[in-house]
């Protein structure tokens, strides 16, 4: 491979930011002639999430030529001078051979408060690193490590994009808890591509044991041993273990959670602090119900009809569920076994019901337009939960469904949850 290369860059950033607050690629340096590759650059104005392509006659070879690159790359980079990218191009994008001056990187600073699409975190080192697609992931986005060690999440492009939250009077199924309102969120956030899984939550929270409050209930939750447990979502937890039921009860008084809970123990592996409204932890219902419906207005994601109650087919190509198999001896099948819906998200209806941080409330079509972050505390302590589950029938399963109250420190072997982050 011939490899005298020559460099462009470029930047990203989000609308109105200020100049000054951008940051600048400059100064980008190759050496050529070593194995593997080095790229350098610097890099001004800010803080930046850099990405890498890497293009041939102006074209890209695509990602998965260099998902091996290391370094300054794919992650957040401090702003300064002589940052350092490897790139391994014998392993990844062997047998090439280019004519001199044919072969060009394109380096892009993100903004931090406007990253790339896909958020990962080593979920034993707490390191973070971004990609602009799932074809850059290293290994491939299948790879098992994507569902068991790292946590996976796909940015939601929310801000100021007015929905309809609830069901429309048309629509099969219960309708009581799901009438229709307008709905609109301020801010983009991540969401998790996949339910939390049992090899996720062993990895955060070292044991099957969770702590919570009440002696009425088991102190531990059960795993399965069949057949790709590991990848099986969590089920049978409770809200309290997932916030805690000190500060994390207070929502949304206040955003903290409480350092034992599995968000606290998140947030803690990364750097993120106990409280703060920008950090780990599980969807309101508004953020949840955007993130299923990923723009449908149908009572299914991706635009897909409920056609019956019970059993419908369009519900069986997104969803495990009762009328495709599941049952309660059964219990919830490995993540991302259905079609994903039109964000890229799998089992948002289906596998297991959802837990969000909004406390519960009957009657939702007097919540606040925008933003609502959820109830205040009620006497009841029920919170609520998102999407059906793999022993429910197919009116569950839609993106208005609502479940029934669920108290805090109760668990229910149909309940999971998945994980969000709240963008600035």
């Amino acid at each position: 491979m011939n490899l005298k290369c020559a460099f462009t860059m470029a930047a990203a950033g989000m609308a109105g930011a200020t100049l000054a607050a951008m940051p600048s690629i400059s100064n980008v340096r190759l050496s050529a002639d070593a194995n593997p590759i080095t790229i350098q650059y610097d890099l001004s104005g800010a803080d930046a999430v850099v990405t890498a392509d890497v293009l041939t006659n102006g074209v890209s070879i695509g990602v998965v030529n260099f998902t091996n690159m290391t370094g300054a790359v794919n992650c957040r980079v401090s702003a300064g001078q002589n940052k350092s990218i490897r790139w391994k191009a014998y392993k990844t994008w062997p047998g090439h051979k280019l004519a001199p001056n044919t072969l060009s990187v394109r380096l892009t600073a993100w903004n931090i408060s406007d990253p790339p699409d896909y958020h990962v975190t080593d979920l034993n080192t707490g390191d973070i690193r971004y990609y602009v697609s799932k074809e850059a992931f290293p290994g491939g986005f299948w790879d098992r490590q994507y569902r068991t060690t790292k946590l996976v999440m796909k940015k939601i492009p929310a801000a100021m994009k007015p929905f309809v939250m609830g069901a429309n009077a048309n629509e099969l199924g219960d309708t009581y808890r799901q009438k229709q309102h307008k709905a609109m969120l301020t801010n983009d956030f991540y969401i998790g591509v996949f339910e939390l899984t049992q090899a996720q939550w062993m990895t955060v929270y070292g044991t099957k044991s969770v702590r919570r409050w009440s002696s009425e209930f088991n102190d531990a939750f059960t795993f399965d041993d069949t057949t790709d447990a590991d990848v099986k979502p969590v089920n049978q937890v409770c809200a309290s273990n997932l916030r805690g039921n000190e500060i994390g009860a207070e929502f949304p008084n206040q955003w903290g959670v409480d350092d034992w809970s599995f968000i606290g123990k998140l947030r803690t592996l990364v750097g993120q602090p106990l409280t703060g409204g920008f950090a780990f932890d599980i969807p309101s219902e508004m953020e949840w119900e955007f993130a299923c419906r990923a723009e449908s207005t149908l009572a299914l994601p991706n635009n897909l009809k409920l056609t019956n109650v019970t059993t419908c087919p369009n519900v069986g190509l997104v969803a495990w569920y009762s009328g495709n198999g599941g049952s309660a001896t059964t219990g919830p099948k490995p993540v991302g076994s259905y079609l994903p819906n039109d964000y890229g998200l799998y089992d948002m209806v289906g596998n297991v019901f959802e837990l969000c941080r909004d406390w519960y409330q009957e009657n939702c079509s007097s919540y606040p337009e925008v933003d609502f972050p959820g109830n205040y505390r009620p006497a009841g302590l029920a919170v609520a939960a998102r999407g059906g589950a793999y022993n429910f029938e197919a009116k569950w399963c839609k993106c208005a469904s609502r479940a029934g109250p669920q108290f805090m420190d109760q668990p229910a072997n149909s309940y999971g949850f998945r994980v969000s982050l709240r963008l600035p």
